[in-house]
């Protein structure tokens, strides 16, 4: 829960969700018992932040399963759960820092510049009667 409550925290204060310390066990703190032990030591790569963030993805997840398994499979099908997974990747990692500062556009102009957007990597938040209806992130392959 404590793993939960932190995560939830650095994401509610906009802190950087891959900047972790070291990762203790968790357990509730009785006198006389001994400190809790280390389970894995601080990212010092982007592939180890990965690595973490997907360890504290799964623990959510589990957490999430325990207290309302319908609510869990929405969220495992969902796009969000897809996307998480996909930026949690390293070719998710490559995709977002090659990203191209973001375009706002309606749909049908969307649809006619579709391929030299692809070509520029940009990314693009289509609108509907100027409200936005969704965003497009180019995927690097």
């Amino acid at each position: 829960m404590d793993l939960v409550n932190k995560i939830r925290n650095r994401i509610a204060h906009f802190e950087p969700v891959w900047k972790q310390g070291d990762l203790y066990e968790e357990r509730r703190y009785r006198q006389g018992s001994p400190a809790p032990a280390l389970v894995q030591s601080a990212p010092n790569t982007p592939l180890d932040a990965i690595q973490r963030l997907k360890l504290i993805h799964d623990r959510i997840t589990e957490l999430l399963k325990w207290l309302s398994p319908d609510r869990y499979n929405d969220y495992m099908s969902s796009y969000v759960e897809r996307h998480f997974n996909w930026i949690c990747s390293a070719e998710g990692l490559v995709a977002y820092k090659q990203l191209q500062p973001g375009v706002n556009m309606p749909m049908a102009r969307f649809k006619r510049e579709l391929n030299s957007l692809l070509a520029r990597q940009a990314m693009v938040t289509v609108s509907r009667k100027n409200r936005p209806v969704g965003t497009y992130y180019p995927m690097l392959r």
